[in-house]
């Protein structure tokens, strides 16, 4: 896989819990107005779409996500979807010297989907996102069971980047820590 940098043009950006937090909320439609819309690792949107909307831009998924996804890959990386997926995790299991566990498992995707649009993090973005974290929660990122998606990793991790922002993000979750 090619160190590509993600470069995005958002508007309107709509941030998606899961769909089990969002069961009756019924901001499908306005979820769907959004230029931008992440989602977070396997959440579904069949069944659910009066509540978290029809359309999916990006996935940003967990390292520990990775196998649910592969639990079914014609559904998440075949021809027709433009999914971007932004996959996060420690450096040990994303690394590229094929000792990384969860690279390894995403570079055998791309060669069965070559289409898919696969992003990872680098070492230097999760050490930011880390440091980040913890500025503003107090918590360490790395402590177990201080999920760091709760704090809405997209937003911290990618707003950053000097060449593209986020005019105006539109969280569909509340933050439990």
């Amino acid at each position: 896989m090619d160190c590509i940098p993600l470069q995005l043009d958002c508007n309107l950006c709509a941030i998606v819990s899961n769909s089990g937090q969002m069961v009756g909320q019924k901001v499908g439609n306005e979820i769907d107005q959004s230029s931008c819309i992440w989602r977070m690792n396997n959440a579904p949107t069949k069944g659910y779409e009066e509540d978290v909307g029809r359309m999916t831009m990006i996935r940003v998924v967990s390292h520990t996500s990775v196998p649910l996804l592969l639990k079914n890959p014609d559904y998440f990386f075949k021809e027709a979807n433009t999914t971007i997926y932004v996959i996060w995790g420690p450096f040990r299991n994303m690394r590229k010297d094929g000792n990384g566990i969860v690279y390894n498992m995403l570079k055998k995707t791309v060669d069965i989907y070559p289409n898919a649009q696969i992003y990872v993090t680098t070492e230097k973005r999760m050490s930011y996102c880390d440091g980040v974290f913890k500025k503003e929660t107090g918590k360490d990122s790395l402590v177990p069971f201080i999920p760091l998606f709760a704090f809405s990793f997209p937003k911290v991790c990618f707003e950053a980047n000097a060449r593209h922002h986020i005019i105006f993000i539109h969280k569909y979750f509340s933050i439990y820590l």
